[in-house]
């Protein structure tokens, strides 16, 4: 596992710029979108200009499927489920702690999956690179379709809040 992943770096930049939160989190909840994987979309478009194709989303998809099921989706749901819960018995500030401590796990779960897509062996970019912004959006939306939700202006507008963040600023 790499301690060095430019791609981590990258998603944390970019998560940290406003409306980018809001907007994964939508993505995440209303389409199902795996927010480690839309980033990576943005990722691979950004800084190897590399655009994916149907077959290259199916590859990403399945090299993570299983940590994903088995436990980020896992972890997040117990988060969710204790945030404002409360449990005859167990005192509040004590569970609100475990909900944070959880919440410290899932976040380095999620650090795990963005190591096994870092370790995806990629081309090398190509010399004539096209527009970054389009590849960038073309890859998330190619994503997007995969999901079982259909994706409408709303997905549409928080996928372009995103890649504008992208490049609005050095990252």
């Amino acid at each position: 596992m790499p301690e060095e992943n430019p791609f981590w770096d990258f998603s944390v930049k970019l998560y940290g710029r406003d409306g980018v939160p809001p907007a994964c989190l939508r993505l995440q909840d209303s389409y199902n979108a795996d927010v480690n994987i839309l980033m990576y979309c943005c990722w691979v478009a950004w800084d190897r200009a590399m655009r994916l194709d149907s077959q290259s989303i199916g590859r990403i998809l399945a090299s993570v499927d299983a940590w994903k099921k088995d436990v980020v989706v896992p972890l997040r749901t117990i988060r969710r489920d204790l945030k404002g819960a409360t449990h005859q018995g167990v005192d509040p500030k004590l569970q609100e702690r475990l909900r944070s401590e959880i919440k410290r796990i899932e976040l380095r779960s999620e650090r795990l999956q963005q190591d096994a897509l870092f370790a995806l062996p990629l081309p090398e970019p190509p010399e004539d690179a096209s527009d970054a912004r389009a590849s960038v959006l073309e890859n998330v939306l190619l994503y997007l379709q995969t999901l079982p939700t259909e994706v409408d202006d709303a997905a549409r507008r928080d996928v372009e809040l995103i890649v504008d963040a992208i490049f609005e600023a050095p990252l």
